[in-house]
């Protein structure tokens, strides 16, 4: 099996926006520096077999990433109070 290169330079093309998301399948190599990248984004990495779909991304996560990416709000606390009050538990 060829395996793929996940590098700073290349991380873009993995990144899953809508999610805030890096899923790995089981033929992907991540880079120190490119894990780096996907901290600083405050994006998660999810682990699963590639046939697998993203779409299993849970509502709360997405909100989450809504409110982290698009809003600045980075207080975990302060993350939680707002998804319980929109509803998503």
């Amino acid at each position: 099996m060829k395996k793929i290169l996940i590098t700073k330079k290349n991380i873009n093309e993995y990144l899953d926006a809508k999610t805030c998301s890096l899923v790995m399948g089981p033929d992907m190599i991540l880079t120190p520096g490119a894990k780096d990248e996907v901290r600083e984004r405050n994006y998660a990495i999810v682990y699963k077999e590639i046939s697998e779909s993203s779409d299993e991304v849970s509502l709360e996560d997405r909100i989450k990433c809504i409110l982290k990416n698009d809003y600045n709000v980075e207080d975990e606390a302060l993350l939680k109070l707002l998804v319980k009050k929109i509803g998503a538990k």
